[in-house]
């Protein structure tokens, strides 16, 4: 670990474990100053440092971070941003997983409301996988985004609506003609 500074650590050498921002801190320098370190072309590989303000001082950071409610870890909100005050924040597992880089975002055609696809399906009441399907398939968005769930009585599991142009009955199963037509696209391709 980093040199110890601060009361926080007080009694670390004797077998005693580092106050929880104290790790997170001594990591967070690691993962941006060691090459040695997991996931350091992530960080420090890739440009982001910790302000020197922190660097130099753990009671610093704690003094601006204050301490982590429980099961959260420090987050950047721009993730291409440094490790500094004004760009870090104590986040749920779940609010990181919003704000990761490799996310789909998607603007409302006509409210411009910007969501994560996450954050719509929850709006709709759906899960992710069949809203991104939706989309991959080929329905407008704001169709997509205003379709009641799928696998509704109404709506296959893609969204596109039974109408009787596009529904067939094979072996006591209701089909759809137009997810039909996509696969067979596929399979030829």
């Amino acid at each position: 670990m980093s040199n110890f500074k601060h009361g926080d650590t007080v009694g670390c050498f004797s077998g005693k474990k580092p106050p929880y921002e104290y790790r997170v801190w001594d990591a967070m320098i690691q993962r941006c100053e060691n090459p040695k370190t997991q996931h350091y072309d992530r960080y420090g590989g890739r440009g982001i440092r910790v302000c020197e303000r922190w660097r130099n001082s753990y009671a610093d950071f704690l003094s601006d971070m204050g301490r982590a409610p429980p099961k959260t870890k420090i987050e950047r909100i721009n993730n291409d941003g440094h490790y500094e005050p004004g760009n870090c924040r104590w986040a749920t597992t779940k609010e990181q997983a919003r704000n990761m880089c490799r996310n789909h975002w998607i603007t409302h055609p006509t409210t411009n409301e910007r969501l994560t696809i996450t954050d719509w399906a929850a709006r709709l009441g759906i899960n992710a996988g069949p809203l991104l399907r939706r989309i991959r398939g080929g329905m407008l968005l704001e169709t997509a985004l205003s379709l009641p769930p799928l696998g509704s009585r109404t709506h296959c599991k893609r969204g596109h609506e039974y109408t009787q142009e596009n529904t067939k009955t094979s072996r006591g199963f209701r089909e759809c003609v137009e997810c039909q037509k996509i696969r067979g696209r596929r399979k030829t391709s």
